[in-house]
């Protein structure tokens, strides 16, 4: 199975163009904010752009938006009949936003929503662009453009990684596809062990806070954090970002573990540095980056 290994898409590029890359950490190159924002590039993401047109599109219609945490949203829309997905994948998602520009009318967006459920669903942010402004203006019953899932952000189903313990590490809206990973595992029994830890500024920033929590049993268990120093002690809950005793705490075998971290660039780096001070390799690691929210400081606020 390839998609812990060597990705499908030619290292994601049609993803990287919206703004929600993934690859292998020997890519690393191409997942620096830089190749978003630097005009030598320009050729390329115009590239990326263009082959993100080259797959399957479906119209589906929003069923549904739900505030599911302080200025996050959840859009519900229809699953195609056909469509099939990996946990933890996403869509590009098309709305005509601006005619003139039209690389602005497409992002790439995770799926809240597992393959075992009968709806698709995805969740953001609400940060002010033009994009999600439009998204939001949509009415139930519209109808949007969603293409075929991508992504190597996945739980494998071969029998020496179900035996690993699956390490999920999101930074605030990075939960997404976790929720997907973490819904699909309560369906399908595979008997995984999996442990999130859950960085949030408070509770009340903290999408799928109360269902994931609900989902807690000898297999799963959720470690939440915030990082708002504001935030009161309490033994149910930890504060501040990962470090390597809190790692320790949770995870007793850090050898047989694949470590999954999704979040800003800022927080995946971090992340991910404190992983390899704590002698986790990069083979051990799967990363993912959610751009588009601004720059962000060491406590999750837009700047």
């Amino acid at each position: 199975d390839p998609v812990t290994d060597y990705p499908h898409d030619i290292l994601g590029f049609p993803r990287m163009y919206g703004g929600h890359d993934s690859c292998h950490p020997r890519f690393d190159v191409f997942r620096h904010s830089w190749f978003h924002t630097r005009p030598i590039f320009a050729k390329l993401r115009g590239f990326c752009y263009i082959t993100s047109r080259m797959y399957q599109l479906f119209p589906v219609k929003i069923l549904s938006k739900t505030m599911m945490a302080r200025q996050t949203m959840e859009v519900c829309f229809e699953k195609p009949a056909g469509f099939k997905y990996r946990a933890g994948q996403f869509v590009h998602v098309w709305l005509d936003v601006d005619s003139a520009q039209r690389k602005e009318n497409v992002r790439s967006m995770s799926l809240a929503s597992a393959p075992c459920e009968n709806h698709l669903a995805t969740c953001m942010r609400m940060t002010g662009s033009a994009w999600k402004q439009k998204m939001t203006s949509l009415a139930l019953g519209d109808t949007i453009e969603i293409s075929e899932a991508r992504g190597i952000l996945q739980l494998t189903l071969q029998p020496e990684d179900v035996s690993k313990t699956a390490v999920m590490i999101a930074g605030g809206i990075g939960v997404v596809p976790f929720r997907s990973m973490v819904k699909q595992e309560m369906y399908d029994k595979t008997g995984r062990e999996m442990v999130l830890f859950y960085f949030s500024r408070t509770k009340e920033d903290a999408a799928y806070f109360d269902e994931l929590k609900g989902y807690q049993n000898d297999r799963f268990r959720m470690v939440p954090s915030f990082t708002d120093p504001a935030t009161p002690a309490d033994e149910t809950y930890e504060r501040g970002h990962l470090t390597r005793d809190m790692l320790c705490k949770y995870i007793t075998d850090t050898i047989h573990a694949i470590f999954y971290v999704v979040g800003t660039a800022t927080m995946v780096d971090g992340v991910c540095r404190t992983l390899i001070e704590s002698g986790i390799s990069e083979e051990q690691i799967r990363r993912e980056l959610f751009t588009g929210y601004g720059r962000m400081d060491s406590l999750g606020k837009q700047k």
